[in-house]
């Protein structure tokens, strides 16, 4: 007998499993708590003012519970720059998100914001 759950794999399974490429480190410090989880350090290295819109989908796809809206990320081509201007409102109404996933996503942004005023 062939099991089917093999070639078969749920839509936010590999996200959770494969780790950021392009943000490195930066994408994976706000997967945890907020706070200081932000090595400053690594955005100096890795800038996201500079980031293109594939590296913000990147670090979009990695906070918990966000994966769903990359494409809303790539189809209003969010890269670093605007990225960095998000509040929730622009979340909610312009890219219809849902409040959850918008304050994660501003938090995270938060994040990065503080890590950059911080170099």
């Amino acid at each position: 007998m062939s099991d089917t759950k093999d070639p078969v794999k749920p839509a936010g399974a590999a996200p959770t499993a494969a780790p950021a490429t392009t943000p490195g480190a930066v994408a994976s410090g706000p997967t945890k708590s907020s706070g200081s989880s932000i090595d400053p350090a690594t955005i100096l290295k890795n800038n996201p003012l500079k980031w293109n819109v594939q590296q913000v989908c990147d670090f979009v796809k990695d906070l918990p519970g966000c994966s769903d809206y990359v494409e809303d990320f790539q189809l209003q081509e969010i890269d670093g720059q605007a990225l960095m201007l998000l509040k929730a409102d622009h979340l909610m109404s312009a890219m219809a998100i849902k409040l959850g996933p918008a304050l994660k996503i501003c938090s995270a942004v938060d994040e990065l914001r503080e890590a950059l005023k911080q170099n």
